[in-house]
């Protein structure tokens, strides 16, 4: 289901997190069950299924009229011309992205409804925007339902304009006579997520749990040394070993993760850490903790990329240039994403300022106007040119970036991630090349990209070098996490993330 965000468990080969006793009671987030309406009580069964009536109406559940299942709920309305309407409403607690196509129905059943205004039908709703009091979403079905009518399904269609956090479906009724409501349905891009598990109950979570077991280590971050030993007992040709995060910016995963990048340095010989971020902003960092040059939180800044904006991440990096006051066995940091952004042209536009060749072709490529595809084949010009006058490494690693940032823009959707997943391990396996025979790698990045899984790059990993890529995930149900206010567009590092109640 594309535009659900919906928080999905990485099936990574070594999952790793803080647990936490899990409570032996489970509240559920939503009830499916109240899509059938199929609950034991209608008032105050539930807190996401509610009701509107006055005096001019009477709603119960109704066990002789339904579609299937027991029961339907009935709405009994007295006068014909009465202003009033009654509603009975589903409170759905799910995340759809802008743009999104939602339908909604419900089966609907009447007998003699009557009156000036009177009719029964289906609305959809979504949050009311607290600065211009508007609901951005907000559709009537164009079936209205008079007089009697047997059961009969009716439905609408509506675009997201914005992002909902939660959506309303809501039978609508107005006049004299009765009307059935049952078995809602609601489809996001054609998908329909009736059967879709709003909460697991305990034994369906202890099943996950236990079919998950010898994937999961609880681990204490004064005691990493299973995870150090865990390392050193796989088979020699290990090079890679990918770091993951389910949630970038977390307090306690960051220092899980420098912790074990600390170990991992003292015990088994990782000299690179590759980095899910711009080559050429990164190389920065990279200075920084090879000889100390620089401030350390504007270089963090100058990332572009605000999963890094912690204070662990900064220690960890301060760390780093302390350990290698201390060795001559180097510790390098390497970006190796290839999205666009960075300082890529800006770092080429000053170091070639000398070459006429060069600048001509970088001057026509910060055209806005010079269409993707000549950007492409420019950039890889540039890579060509600097290649021939045997320009430094650095200059060569800066114009691949940009050279990659340009072919990525070509991709959109899944696509984009497949492909931006690809030339990430590109640029790993050229790091990798470098590497003397006990050396390895780290590769920090999100889960989705370390996970052992297709068209992802633990995947391409994996397939590449077998034994040679291992990963680690890590989750989170207890602790801090950084956010970005979009009120204000400041980060804030304090936010407490609340234990779930389901599992």
């Amino acid at each position: 289901m594309r535009n659900i965000l919906i928080i999905t468990l990485l099936f990574i080969s070594n999952l790793i997190f803080s647990q936490e006793d899990q409570s032996p009671f489970c509240l559920p987030i939503f009830n499916a069950n109240l899509f059938s309406l199929e609950v034991e009580t209608l008032k105050h069964s539930d807190d996401k299924l509610s009701f509107l009536t006055d005096d001019n109406y009477e709603m119960n559940f109704d066990t002789t009229q339904f579609i299937d299942g027991k029961k339907s709920v009935s709405i009994k309305g007295s006068y014909k011309n009465v202003k009033t309407y009654a509603t009975l409403s589903l409170r759905v607690p799910i995340k759809i992205i802008k743009n999104t196509t939602v339908t909604v129905s419900v089966w609907v059943k009447t007998d003699s409804l009557q009156g000036e205004n009177a009719g029964a039908t289906l609305r959809l709703m979504g949050h009311r925007n607290n600065k211009t009091n508007v609901v951005p979403l907000f559709a009537i079905s164009k079936s209205i339902l008079k007089g009697s009518h047997d059961w009969k399904q009716i439905s609408l269609t509506a675009v997201l304009k914005e992002n909902e956090n939660f959506i309303v479906l809501s039978g609508l009724m107005q006049g004299e006579g009765k009307t059935w409501f049952d078995n809602f349905t609601l489809k996001i891009d054609g998908e329909e997520i009736h059967d879709i598990m709003f909460f697991k109950n305990n034994d369906q979570a202890n099943k996950v749990r236990d079919s998950l077991s010898k994937y999961i280590t609880p681990i204490k971050i004064n005691n990493l040394k299973k995870i150090t030993t865990f390392i050193s007992n796989q088979k020699s040709e290990t090079r890679i070993i990918g770091l993951g995060e389910a949630t970038h910016g977390t307090k306690e995963i960051f220092n899980y993760k420098a912790a074990i990048i600390k170990a991992l340095i003292k015990n088994n010989n990782v000299t690179k850490i590759a980095l899910e971020s711009y080559y050429t902003n990164t190389q920065r960092l990279n200075t920084y903790i090879l000889n100390g040059t620089g401030d350390i939180k504007n270089l963090i800044a100058n990332l572009g990329f605000w999963p890094y904006y912690t204070n662990e991440f900064k220690e960890l990096l301060i760390w780093l240039k302390e350990y290698n006051k201390t060795t001559n066995n180097k510790i390098t940091i390497i970006g190796v994403d290839s999205q666009s952004g960075g300082d890529a042209i800006k770092t080429l536009t000053k170091t070639t300022k000398d070459n006429k060749q060069l600048s001509k072709l970088i001057k026509v490529l910060k055209n806005d106007s010079t269409p993707l595809s000549k950007k492409i084949s420019l950039s890889n010009s540039i890579t060509n040119e600097l290649t021939k006058i045997n320009a430094s490494k650095n200059m060569l690693m800066t114009a691949r970036a940009l050279s990659q940032s340009y072919f990525l823009e070509q991709y959109k959707g899944l696509d984009n991630f497949r492909v931006r997943d690809s030339l990430q391990v590109l640029n790993i396996a050229s790091i990798e090349k470098e590497l003397s025979t006990n050396e390895k790698i780290i590769y920090w990045a999100h889960d989705m990209h370390v996970q052992k899984k297709a068209n992802s790059a633990g995947g391409f990993l994996h397939e590449k070098y077998n034994n040679g890529y291992i990963n680690l995930g890590f989750l989170l149900g207890t602790g801090k996490f950084t956010a970005l206010d979009k009120e204000t567009s400041k980060l804030n590092s304090n936010n407490v993330l609340t234990p779930i109640k389901c599992n």
